[in-house]
């Protein structure tokens, strides 16, 4: 038993040391910087097309916008006040919503989806090339899924602060344990996303 507690170590100290390597080897701290870069671009046109989307076909506009705010302080707590502002005061603008403006939002969304994906041939050391039009179709298939997938983080978000409510508040110990995994499993979600959506190796 000690022996494989030991090869278990030896085994998670050797990943780790690769994982550093690689990490530095393929200069990943500049990808990482691009990627947030694209990032904190995309985020304000992606939630305001997800309070489009909801506040138009599914839920009042006052909902998608609680629902929003609820995710925006669950995902980045330190600028939750300086999204959820400039949302609000994006959304309050109806005259200026037609089918330019949605475009151009989801438009501003693709850069992110074309960094993830160089990011990942660039980890996998992928020499596949595909054409600009076909790049920017698959670009734009990416944004529907994030953007899909931001829609139901938001549903659920609702979902979640409706039965905290009236189901969890009886029950203080399921509450604590959701509050727990709940954060583990999104970050799983995503991950598992990326990789399926973005790796040229499946």
């Amino acid at each position: 038993m000690p022996t494989r507690f030991r090869e278990k170590i030896a085994d998670s100290f050797f990943i780790l040391k690769e994982s550093a390597k690689s990490f530095q080897k393929n200069n990943n701290t500049g990808t990482s910087a691009a990627l947030a870069y694209y990032s904190f671009f995309a985020l304000i046109p992606l939630l305001l097309l997800v309070i489009y989307l909801l506040g138009n076909f599914i839920l009042s506009s006052q909902a998608a916008l609680r629902g929003v705010e609820a995710l925006a302080s669950q995902m980045f707590p330190q600028f939750k006040t300086v999204i959820t502002n400039e949302i609000f005061s994006l959304s309050q603008h109806k005259n200026v919503w037609g089918i330019l403006s949605v475009v151009a939002l989801f438009w501003s969304i693709t850069p992110l989806a074309g960094g993830l994906r160089n990011a990942f041939l660039k980890i996998f050391k992928s020499d596949k090339k595909i054409s600009f039009l076909k790049a920017k179709l698959f670009d734009s298939a990416a944004v529907l899924m994030i953007l899909t997938l931001f829609t139901l983080l938001v549903l659920s978000q609702i979902f979640y602060s409706v039965i905290v409510n009236t189901i969890f508040k009886k029950l203080p110990f399921f509450l604590e344990t959701v509050n727990v995994t709940a954060p583990l499993l999104t970050t799983l979600l995503f991950m598992s996303f990326f990789y399926l959506v973005f790796s040229p190796v499946k």
